[in-house]
């Protein structure tokens, strides 16, 4: 005959033992769940002072509107905090040691010098910026760049740029007549100089570098809002075209200034119906524009990145024939295939006025 074993009861459930208060059980039960909540709201704050300025970033970059003013309204105590306690030393340190470009502003950097460019007044009652007169300036005769003397080319542009940028200074590099620099700025465009003011960062590096030519491409970012003189308008209406094509205009009369010539990139076809149908509104804008200044190329980059029947592909042959893929996951972004796709358009649109081998 097997003998069972009956675990004995609980102490306060057996006989002359005392009842714990069910009060007190249930309350050491929330004790651990109290503990979690604590400890993942003082991590998540934590993680939000050390990484403030990001989430400010975030904030700016969004469509104006209340959404935008609340995310700003938070963001800017957590970052008087974070920079009074200098957390954000650590993030800086790792951009510059591994040399990765940002957006953000040093706090104790100065602040960027103002745009010098000068805008044509509107007509008489209009609130609109109207373009600018295109340069008429006659463009002097390109010089032969030597190992020596070689050609001063700056690169600037968004996230687009993130692997272009590397090929093109590799290509120039072999070539050994080209002094390439790569200026990349994430988030960044035209159409939020709150955010990130290209015009003004272009003039300073025109001082810095002296570039003989500059390859522009930006626009990934900019198919949203504008603020103008008269308020915010939505993308694509007339006042939204009328400043952002003036926007454009006037930076080609800044980088064509004193004959520098200025290589302005359209976007290539997108994945995304919605976003390419976006890309192609601002690159006929940059077309357009470019006709205008005698001193800006447009390079054209849709049919060299588009399918067989004119729409996206992910792929497409190398020069030996060889399908490789040329666009990353997300449909917009270049890979490493498709940057040096993209230097290549960028060598043959230079060579049309330099003698690079």
């Amino acid at each position: 005959m097997v003998a069972t074993r009956t675990p004995p009861a609980p102490s306060h459930l057996r006989a002359g033992g005392r009842a714990a208060p069910v009060a007190a059980i249930a309350g050491r039960a929330r004790r651990p769940v109290h503990h979690a909540v604590l400890a993942a709201t003082a991590a998540l704050l934590l993680a939000a002072l050390l990484d403030a300025e990001a989430l400010q970033d975030t904030a700016s970059q969004q469509p104006f509107g209340w959404r935008r003013d609340v995310a700003l309204a938070l963001a800017e105590p957590l970052v008087d905090v974070s920079r009074a306690l200098h957390l954000g030393a650590p993030r800086r340190w790792l951009e510059s040691t591994f040399d990765r470009p940002t957006t953000r502003r040093d706090p104790a950097a100065p602040d960027p010098p103002t745009t010098t460019t000068t805008a044509v007044p509107p007509p008489t009652g209009s609130t609109a910026t109207t373009n600018p007169p295109a340069t008429t300036t006659t463009q002097p005769h390109r010089r032969l760049p030597t190992t020596d003397a070689p050609l001063r080319l700056l690169f600037a542009g968004d996230s687009m740029t993130e692997a272009a940028g590397p090929a093109l200074l590799d290509a120039a590099d072999a070539l050994g007549v080209v002094a390439a620099e790569h200026e990349l700025r994430y988030s960044s465009g035209l159409t939020r100089p709150d955010y990130f003011d290209w015009p003004a960062h272009l003039s300073m590096l025109l001082t810095e570098l002296d570039p003989e030519a500059v390859v522009v491409f930006i626009g990934a970012n900019d198919a949203q809002g504008i603020e103008t003189a008269a308020g915010p308008v939505s993308f694509r209406s007339e006042a939204w075209v009328t400043e952002y094509r003036s926007r454009v205009a006037a930076t080609m009369d800044l980088l064509t200034a004193g004959g520098r010539l200025v290589y302005w990139v359209g976007q290539p076809v997108m994945r995304p119906d919605g976003y390419d149908d976006r890309m192609r509104t601002l690159t006929e804008i940059y077309r357009s524009e470019a006709e205008r200044h005698p001193g800006v190329r447009f390079v054209e980059t849709r049919l060299a990145f588009a399918g067989p029947d004119g729409g996206y592909t992910a792929y497409l042959p190398d020069a030996a024939g060889d399908p490789v893929l040329v666009r990353r996951d997300d449909g917009i972004h270049l890979t490493p295939a498709g940057a040096d796709r993209l230097v290549a358009l960028l060598l043959d649109a230079l060579r049309q006025d330099w003698a690079l081998p």
